[in-house]
């Protein structure tokens, strides 16, 4: 059925208003939005006509010097 839209408002970061979605649903929509501001990403949604929803997240790639220190 895709995205209610306030769950995209928030997803995409054009809202700060927390979206708590239906019956505890919405951790899912918190990290991946987290994650998404903490590694400089962004996060696309698109919404197709037969009703369902693309979401795309876009991260940055860091330069291999970045992650030697990584094990």
């Amino acid at each position: 059925g895709g995205l209610p839209a306030e769950a995209t408002r928030w997803l995409t970061g054009k809202t700060d208003r927390p979206f708590g979605g239906v019956d505890g649903v919405g951790l899912g929509l918190w990290l991946t939005r987290r994650l998404a501001i903490e590694l400089k990403g962004a996060i696309e949604v698109t919404h197709g006509s037969g009703g369902g929803a693309l979401v795309r997240v876009n991260l940055p790639l860091r330069p291999p010097e970045a992650l030697k220190h990584v094990a």
